[in-house]
């Protein structure tokens, strides 16, 4: 007789590592990969370019490129560990680094995790965006089960000094690969990279990294601790980045169990706190626009000291906080009230500065006089001013959203 009474058990296990990787593929968790080539039509892109008329342009629509804080061109691919890293050599390089403590002003000596052990990869210069995204696996035999694979810190670790010094990278994708805040270390050492010019003495930032996705990892509170601290660190008033405000615009922390403990740093972050003692003047986050704390059991006591940061930031244009155990909504609001004065504001500033800068500065291809603003820079900035007065006219949350697909489209640009 045939034994039938664990069929169903199999059943049931096999239908649940299949959910699993349809949740894991899925739009729900922002973890979609930027994998797709030239060449192959997509369906979703014409809704990655924001093109007049302005009204029509539908946001509901999530495509590939933008979920979870990705807004490129699809063709434009990511370079990955597989074709574009170099890891023959095994011999560690990190250094042994003096950091400054961001609240005493004194130095120490940062010995890096796990010294001597790690190799010294490094990514091709011709990357611009790099994408280690980790991948759940399942097996089903001889036992089913379902884990990730992904770079995780000691990954992390090896492509910290190419990371420090790369000429072109802009964009981490480092979603879902169980970063702590051992990895924590290593985003903190490449937000800190400066370096002295022999003669003028002048310093300059290493590398040119602006945004970095860290959705789905195990940072917690202590490594969002680390992160603030290295952010606000890069944009003290005295550092290289406030020269060419060339410092970290965007962050995505979605799923790190930050908790209200690691809400209330990225707050103190995002805020000069001198006055209270928390950091030397200046130190803050003054040039990071977007960040993204959703589903980090975040309740009405992190989002109150959030409250407080965006009420006295003028430069921060998103902060989401989505799936979080907020039950006071009325602070949410006021967050995106103050959120979208920002917004609107930045819009503001991009109008003056195509009348101003772009249009009234161009020089003619022939004569090289400075000729009118072109009809169609006119007609754009007409666009956006009357899109700026009806959002304060009516009172609508509109301006972060339209800033968001500028900054997308490219048009952020000065």
């Amino acid at each position: 007789m045939l034994r039938t009474q664990g069929i169903p058990a199999l059943l049931g296990a096999l239908y649940f590592l299949s959910w699993l990787l349809r949740l894991v593929q899925s739009d729900d968790i922002y973890s979609i990969v930027i994998s797709e080539r030239p060449g192959i039509r997509d369906a979703n892109r014409d809704h990655m370019k924001w093109l007049p008329p302005w009204p029509n342009f539908d946001f509901g629509v999530p495509t590939p490129a933008n979920i979870g804080g990705w807004c490129y061109d699809h063709g434009q691919v990511s370079c990955i560990l597989d074709e574009d890293v170099d890891a023959s050599n095994t011999e560690d390089c990190r250094p042994i680094e003096q950091v400054e403590d961001t609240k005493t002003g004194k130095f120490y000596d940062d010995v890096p995790e796990r010294m001597g052990e790690i190799g010294c990869y490094r990514i091709y210069d011709r990357c611009i965006r790099y994408e280690a995204q980790g991948k759940l696996q399942a097996t089903f035999l001889p036992r089913a089960t379902t884990f990730v694979q992904g770079t995780f810190d000691h990954g992390l670790q090896a492509l910290q000094e190419t990371m420090k010094s790369h000429p072109n990278l802009q964009s981490l994708g480092l979603n879902n690969n169980k970063i702590g805040p051992i990895g924590a270390k290593v985003i903190a050492a490449i937000m800190r990279a400066e370096v002295e010019h022999p003669i003028t003495k002048d310093i300059s930032r290493m590398n040119k990294i602006h945004s970095i996705y860290l959705t789905l990892n195990r940072l917690g509170p202590e490594g969002a601790n680390i992160l603030a601290d290295a952010i606000s660190f890069q944009q003290r008033p005295t550092g290289a980045a406030m020269d060419d405000n060339n410092g970290l615009k965007e962050l995505y922390l979605d799923s790190n169990v930050l908790g209200d403990v690691g809400a209330i740093a990225i707050a103190k972050m995002l805020r000069d706190t001198s006055a209270e003692g928390f950091r030397m003047a200046g130190y803050w986050a003054s040039q990071l626009q977007v960040i993204s704390l959703k589903s980090n059991r975040i309740t009405d006591e992190g989002a109150k000291e959030l409250l407080v940061s965006v009420l006295a930031n003028p430069i921060i244009h998103e902060v989401k906080l989505d799936l979080n155990p907020i039950e006071d909504q009325t602070i949410v609001a006021r967050i995106k009230h103050k959120l979208n004065e920002n917004c609107c504001k930045a819009l503001r500033f991009m109008i003056d500065y195509r009348e101003n800068q772009v249009c009234l500065q161009t020089p003619d291809e022939d004569t090289g006089e400075i000729k009118p603003c072109a009809p169609e820079a006119a007609a754009m900035a007409d666009q956006i001013r009357n899109y700026y007065h009806a959002e304060f006219q009516v009172g609508r949350a509109g301006c972060c959203e339209r800033l968001s697909m500028v900054r997308c489209s490219g048009g952020w640009q000065e």
